[in-house]
């Protein structure tokens, strides 16, 4: 091992001073990048946030036009969902799934499912709080705006106590 990974001075120099990443340091000294890390933390040597390299610079100029003309195929796909829009938020763009339906971040109300936002767009106004988007073929994953009935709670409970499968004497299995 490198007398350099047991120095304090010169690991903090390297990362703190010289602004060095993990990575940098761990392949001039052939380790690992958690070996430096470990050896940060037991030098009580504070470390830089992920990403920390990036705050503060500009995206590139083809990335920019990249997701612009991005965003114009979009809405030139979807010309009937320009008159109500969401602001999707840029910054987090985590996107991920709740009990297998998709969910988005949207500004100013949080993460939605992408069924609730296509709906939305859909009647171009927002649901209220006692509507339910039903995805009529089942599937959950299925957001295309033919698959999607909004209805109340009610509704949307007698419809699935007529879909549920019953037996010889009309209990339900």
């Amino acid at each position: 091992m490198d007398r350099k990974l047991d120095n304090a001075k010169w690991l903090r120099n390297a990362y703190v001073n010289e602004g060095r990443s993990l990575n940098s340091i761990a392949k001039d000294l052939d380790c690992h990048a958690n070996t430096v890390r470990n050896r940060l933390i037991a030098f009580s040597i504070a470390r830089r946030p992920n990403g920390a390299h990036f705050i503060g610079k500009p995206k590139p100029q083809e990335q920019r036009q990249k997701m612009a003309e991005a965003r114009r195929r979009y809405w030139q796909a979807h010309p009937d969902r320009t008159a109500f829009r969401l602001k999707v938020s840029r910054s987090k763009r985590h996107t991920g799934t709740m009990n297998g339906r998709p969910y988005i971040y949207v500004i100013g109300k949080g993460y939605v499912a992408v069924h609730r936002i296509t709906a939305e767009i859909k009647l171009g106004r927002p649901l209220g709080e006692d509507e339910i988007v039903h995805h009529i073929d089942g599937d959950v994953t299925n957001n295309e705006l033919e698959n999607l009935q909004v209805m109340t709670n009610p509704q949307h409970s007698r419809l699935h106590e007529r879909l549920r499968k019953r037996d010889r004497k009309h209990r339900f299995t």
